[in-house]
């Protein structure tokens, strides 16, 4: 539900992170393989900069372990939960000694991802931080080399890989250099899962050839939002996601996978006030791949009673604009003086650059030319891409501002950067303004 929910720090429980610089320790492993006998050292892996080690189930198809430094008893690293892995969350706690860490273990073939078997080999790793501290306990099915090809996972793309394909570039487009032949999917399927199906693994999209994407229908429930992920293969390990929690295609939100990374980062349908949020609404989900096959960007869009996609419910009338030399704009971190702004051809837009200041919002209006009188501005206080308003060009624009800060969504913060932009339609008629996090790497996406 809405509003603030109150919370008593009295039931909440510390929980002890781990505070200990591992590159001055052996680091070794203890489990079920052999009783708990054996304590095995784990060798260091440059290339991953963390510390591994090869289990083989037995005949129970489950293998059981703990960590432990320098041979010590005294000095056990474990989960917080018996049976912890790394497709939900677990807090590693630690050092400790037995009586601390007794029945909390990490368990490799009780979830269905591990698709456990007789025989089957696990790699186990402890990863690190930068300053030494214990990072995440995870481990991957070692396939047989006779079956590499079959079931090699797909590339993991970076986010800003992902993310600079999304809109066209100037190189790009003068480039001689023929563009390579699309690819087919390199993914056997796509499943979503979310709250709607109980984050259920069985729920495959259909690819459609024309478009490049897999997509799927989402029905919103009794709370009027769902969270969703894709995984490649039905697989935990080949998760796509975002990069933060409620991640929107609309707010700069990176694509991030295939991995195992995704806990709790998901996409949520329904925050934003495009969505149109209400019990029964249907979206069509979507995942648009490169000609190379991999992740470019996920988004959804709210679908009519005949299941076809609606127009965006908070776009602007079209405003038409005198010829000009310039497009200005004035805000609050500039003292109100004009700045000039600059035109993206390929994208048919003015952008600009901004930093929010110490009250975590911003305020502006565009000055054609320059000039006071050919001011632009929405025809209310604080409009935004997150509620309805009309683009007005005239003289009266005092008080009406276009605002940056007041929606959750933006994650706006002291230093958070923007890029504001104005975009124009064929006609140069001002259709649209809008603005996203510039964040490392990232190429602003067209307006939709």
């Amino acid at each position: 539900g809405k509003g603030r929910w109150l919370l008593k720090t009295a039931h909440l429980k510390k929980v002890e992170v781990p505070s200990v610089d591992l590159r001055q320790h052996a680091v070794h492993i203890t489990g079920t393989w052999d009783d708990w006998k054996g304590v095995h050292q784990m060798q260091w892996d440059a290339d991953c900069k963390c510390y591994c080690f090869e289990i083989k189930l037995g005949d129970d198809k489950e293998e059981s372990f703990q960590l432990m430094l320098d041979k010590d008893n005294k000095q056990r690293l474990y989960p917080d939960k018996n049976d912890a892995n790394p497709y939900s969350a677990f807090n590693l706690l630690g050092p400790g000694d037995l009586d601390s860490a007794r029945g909390k273990n990490w368990t490799i073939g009780k979830h269905a991802s591990d698709k456990a078997e007789v025989g089957a080999r696990y790699r186990v790793s402890l990863s690190l931080l930068e300053d030494g501290n214990p990072n995440k306990v995870r481990w991957t099915k070692i396939v047989k080399e006779s079956a590499t090809a079959e079931v090699e996972p797909a590339t993991t793309t970076t986010p800003s890989e992902a993310t600079q394909a999304v809109a066209p570039s100037t190189a790009d487009a003068t480039a001689e250099a023929p563009a390579p032949a699309a690819q087919l999917p390199r993914y056997k399927n796509v499943c979503i899962t979310g709250e709607f199906n109980e984050w259920k693994t069985n729920v495959s999209m259909q690819w459609d050839e024309a478009n490049r994407c897999y997509h799927h229908k989402v029905k919103l429930g009794y709370t009027k939002m769902d969270s969703f992920q894709l995984l490649v293969d039905g697989e935990w390990l080949k998760c796509i996601h975002p990069d933060e929690p409620d991640g929107d295609f609309r707010t700069g939100s990176f694509v991030c996978g295939p991995d195992d990374d995704g806990h709790e980062k998901n996409w949520t349908i329904g925050l934003h006030p495009s969505d149109k949020a209400a019990r029964g609404t249907e979206y069509k989900v979507r995942l648009k791949l490169k000609d190379d096959g991999s992740p470019e960007f996920v988004d959804w869009a709210r679908l009519d009673k005949n299941g076809n996609p609606e127009p965006d419910p908070i776009s602007a009338t079209p405003v038409k604009l005198p010829d000009h030399k310039k497009m200005s704009i004035i805000g609050g971190w500039h003292d109100w003086k004009p700045q000039e702004m600059k035109w993206d051809a390929d994208r048919r837009c003015y952008h600009i650059p901004i930093e929010i200041g110490v009250e975590i919002q911003e305020s502006f209006q565009f000055w054609v030319d320059g000039e006071s009188k050919k001011c632009l501005h929405p025809d209310r206080e604080d409009g935004s891409p997150f509620i309805p308003y009309r683009i007005v060009y005239d003289s009266k624009g005092h008080g009406k501002n276009w605002t940056i800060g007041l929606h959750p969504l933006e994650r706006a913060d002291r230093g958070t950067k923007f890029e504001v932009r104005l975009w124009l339609s064929e006609d140069g008629s001002a259709r649209l303004v809008d603005w996203m996090r510039i964040r490392p790497g990232v190429v602003g996406r067209k307006a939709r």
